[in-house]
């Protein structure tokens, strides 16, 4: 417990580390030989190959919202 004037943020009560958004583990079964190929592109271009599974999933959602928007665009003017 902390004795202060000021009010503490509630992401540092605790061991007074600030703390990241909260994130889950994913887990995928796929090919060994996909999997294999996948690190060796990986390590070709220089890439972290979490971080591209990353980047990707947030394309599709970007994508997938992107998509919608424009979906109602067209609806609203097929409307008028």
């Amino acid at each position: 417990m902390y004795i202060t004037a000021h009010p503490i943020h509630p992401a540092l009560v605790g061991d007074g580390m600030a703390r990241g958004v909260p994130k889950s583990q994913f887990n995928i079964r796929i090919s060994k030989e996909l999997l294999e190929r996948y690190r060796e592109y990986c390590e070709r271009h220089g890439l972290d190959p979490h971080g591209q599974i990353v980047i990707f999933m947030k394309r599709v959602v970007d994508a997938e919202y992107d998509f919608q928007d424009k979906l109602w665009d067209a609806l609203r003017a097929e409307a008028q």
